[in-house]
């Protein structure tokens, strides 16, 4: 082994990596982001592990990470299929505060024994998972790419197209939780300084070192 074999090795860390999905269980920007980063971390000499609701539980090794299937803390994990109404406005109360996704990310914390927890789509895995990781005494970090935690349709957008000025009164209102687990990552990534302080000045992640 070389000198910088060794020097990888020593830098590598465990990551555990929540997610919304991965393709090919669902697509679009959430999930096909979590996929590339476990790539690249892989590629880059870190142990991943990656963990989903989905339709059946197991787990696999997909491109050297690990990927967990577990089934769905919240009331369904695809919230992109046809719900009654009752259903959505549940699912979107428990994304404020999930104790069966806590449930879920403490067992995962355990088993895996990560350095860090790094999420970057919180849906369904939901934001008590960084709860969960500094009662671990795991860091967090989180990569924000849409305003879902500021506003339920992760588009801070009203219905005739017009972008919204700022947090409107309901989106706020039903966000009260998101916020407050805000606290607890160590990191926020963002895809640019729009997206980062977007939520900053929100309030949210008011404890979280920032980077682009």
């Amino acid at each position: 082994m070389d000198h910088v074999e060794t020097a990888r090795l020593a830098l590598s860390m465990r990551i555990l990596m929540p997610s919304i999905s991965l393709p090919p269980h669902m697509n679009g920007g959430g999930p096909m982001t979590a996929r590339n980063n476990a790539k690249a971390l892989t590629a880059m000499g870190h142990d991943v592990r990656i963990y989903f609701p989905a339709h059946e539980t197991g787990h696999d090794n997909w491109d050297g990470y690990e990927v967990h299937r577990i089934a769905s803390p919240n009331l369904y994990w695809d919230y992109r299929k046809p719900q009654p109404k009752w259903k959505k406005l549940a699912w979107h109360a428990l994304e404020n505060h999930n104790p069966w996704a806590a449930a879920a990310a403490r067992r995962q914390i355990e088993d895996f024994k990560p350095d860090l927890v790094f999420t970057c789509s919180i849906e369904n895995v939901n934001v008590v998972t960084w709860q969960a990781a500094q009662r671990a005494g795991v860091k967090s970090i989180h990569q924000a790419f849409s305003t879902y935690l500021l506003c339920w349709k992760s588009s801070m957008m009203r219905a005739d197209g017009a972008m919204c000025a700022g947090q409107c009164g309901s989106c706020r209102n039903t966000s009260i939780g998101k916020r407050f687990h805000s606290q607890y990552p160590q990191g926020l990534v963002g895809d640019s300084n729009f997206i980062i302080n977007t939520h900053l000045k929100h309030g949210y992640f008011k404890s979280a070192k920032t980077l682009i």
